[in-house]
C-alpha cells in the first residue's frame, strides 16, 4: 500500500481516534475496529489500482470510514448514523490535507453512505464512493472475521452437537444471504473468493465434526 504524506497524516488521525477511543465494552473491540480500518484501506487500495481509481484518496477515505466508532454510540440509531458521523470527523482532515473539493465530496459521500445503503440519498453513488462500501463488505467476510466469529461465541468450549448446530446455521446464512452490489470486476472477484473460502472451510468443519460424533 502506498505511503504518501496525506496517507501518513490520515493514519495519524485514525490513531488519535483509536487512542482516545471510549466507545467499546472490551479493549479487543477497539483494536479490532482499528485493524479493520487498516485492512479496508488495503483492500480499497488494491481495487483502486486495478480499476484506475484515485488510490491515495481511496486509502484515506477507507482509513476513516468507521472513525465514529471510537466515539461511541448511545443507541442503535447512532450506530446506523456512524457513516454520516464518520464523514463529519473525516471532512476537516481531508480538507486540511488539500484534497480537491470534488474529491473531498466523493470521499465523504462514500463514507457517509457505506452503512444504510437503502436510504434515500440525494444522488447515486459514483464507482469511487461505492468502492468504499465494497472494501468494507469484503473485509467483513474475510478469514479474520471468520476467526473472530468463532472466538466471540467461544466455539472451542461448545460440545460437539452445539458446534455442529452453530456451523450449520452459519453455513445457511452464508449461502442464503443477498450479495452486496459490487461495482467493479476486481471487487466482485475478491468477494467471490472470500465468500467461497468461508463456505468451503465451514463445510469441511461440519464434515469433520460429523465424522467425530459416534
Amino acid at each position: 500500500m502506498m505511503k504518501t504524506e496525506r496517507i501518513l497524516k490520515t493514519e495519524e488521525a485514525l490513531r488519535r481516534e483509536f487512542e482516545n477511543g471510549r466507545g467499546f465494552d472490551y479493549d479487543w473491540q477497539r483494536f479490532y475496529r482499528y485493524e479493520h480500518s487498516l485492512r479496508v484501506a488495503s483492500i480499497g487500495a488494491y481495487i483502486a489500482r486495478e480499476e484506475g481509481l484515485d488510490e491515495e484518496a481511496m486509502i484515506c477515505a477507507c482509513l476513516l470510514h468507521d472513525a465514529a466508532y471510537f466515539r461511541g454510540f448511545r443507541d442503535r440509531q447512532e450506530w446506523v448514523d456512524h457513516g454520516r458521523n464518520s464523514a463529519l470527523i473525516a471532512r476537516p482532515v481531508f480538507e486540511e490535507l488539500g484534497f480537491p473539493e470534488d474529491m473531498v465530496e466523493q470521499m465523504c459521500f462514500g463514507i457517509s453512505t457505506h452503512v444504510d445503503e437503502e436510504k434515500d440519498f440525494p444522488r447515486p453513488w459514483t464507482i469511487f464512493e461505492r468502492t468504499i462500501r465494497n472494501a468494507d463488505d469484503i473485509d467483513r467476510y474475510d478469514v479474520y472475521r471468520l476467526y473472530e466469529t468463532l472466538q466471540m461465541v467461544h466455539f472451542e468450549e461448545m460440545p460437539l452437537s452445539d458446534k455442529l448446530g452453530f456451523l450449520q446455521n452459519r453455513l445457511n446464512f452464508l449461502e442464503s444471504s443477498p450479495e452486496p452490489a459490487m461495482v467493479t470486476e476486481t471487487a466482485q472477484k475478491l468477494w467471490d473468493d472470500h465468500l467461497n473460502y468461508q463456505i468451503e472451510f465451514i463445510g469441511r468443519m461440519i464434515k469433520q465434526i460429523c465424522n467425530t460424533i459416534l
